[in-house]
């Protein structure tokens, strides 16, 4: 996969991208570093959203989240 490459994910609301990811479970360095989520989309039909989990360095820890990088019609 490109990195410039997302598939469908910018014709996707925020809002359903965010309602999907509350559904992954607590990011964390012991989970996989991908998760994927399927949601009806209106307009779209049934997509599959992929995550990454990423970290972000704090002084003396780690804030670990999930972040939307590709969809495509499911």
């Amino acid at each position: 996969m490109d990195d410039e490459d997302n598939g469908i994910l910018p014709q996707i609301h925020e809002a359903q991208i965010a309602r999907a990811g509350s559904t992954l479970p607590p990011a964390a360095a012991d989970q996989d570093k991908y998760a994927s989520v399927e949601i009806a989309v209106p307009g779209l039909g049934g997509v599959r959203i992929r995550y990454e989990l990423m970290t972000s360095p704090r002084e003396r820890s780690s804030h670990w989240f999930w972040t939307a990088t590709y969809a495509e019609l499911a």
